[in-house]
């Protein structure tokens, strides 16, 4: 039910749910990720530093469930993302991504994680990690758009720039991106 609150966005009904849970719950699982919950209520309220405090508070063991880990780091992830802590925000989703399961949340962490290091300035781990994207086999959108981010965070001095040059090229010619040409073009040109 505290879920359902927090997606209603009736943020003050979920968080008096969380803590009766927090309260009462005899397994100690329910507890932490009611806590975890707590958090994310005040990072959607913009108080970030309720959340931090919530968050370093929990505490939650290495043994704990998977799925509990990656909540938690992802959590994490978000209360930095938001606060545009950039570059702290790539290491605990660095470790939700080694923890989460499941196709579709791996590509989109990894895609997440890919436009943090690009805005931290680390452009080689996030051609890479734009690669690994690619790699994962995604809906073809997200595929699209982790080409094109290649290109835009290409530098020239590191890489071979015609090599970059004829992929784009390549992805004029496919039939599929008849519609996205506009951005293969401005990629191109920022080339």
């Amino acid at each position: 039910i505290a879920r359902a609150r927090f997606y209603k966005h009736e943020f003050d009904e979920a968080a008096a749910l969380f803590e009766y849970c927090i309260t009462q719950a005899n397994d100690p699982v329910i507890r932490q990720e009611s806590s975890i919950w707590i958090a994310r209520i005040h990072n959607e309220k913009g108080r970030y530093s309720d959340s931090y405090r919530t968050l370093t508070e929990t505490e939650i063991p290495p043994k704990s469930p998977k799925g509990l880990l990656s909540m938690y780091y992802t959590t994490m992830a978000d209360l930095f993302i938001r606060q545009q802590k950039y570059a702290d925000a790539i290491e605990p989703l660095e470790k939700a991504i080694s923890l989460v399961s499941g196709k579709r949340s791996k590509y989109r962490l990894t895609y997440l994680l890919a436009q943090l290091n690009e805005k931290a300035g680390n452009s080689s781990a996030a051609i890479e990690l734009y690669r690994d994207v690619v790699k994962m086999n995604p809906p073809y959108d997200v595929e699209f758009n982790a080409r094109i981010n290649i290109a835009g965070v290409f530098d020239v001095n590191s890489g071979n720039p015609k090599e970059m040059r004829k992929e784009m090229e390549r992805m004029l010619k496919d039939s599929k991106n008849a519609d996205f040409q506009d951005q293969i073009y401005f990629a191109l040109g920022n080339l």
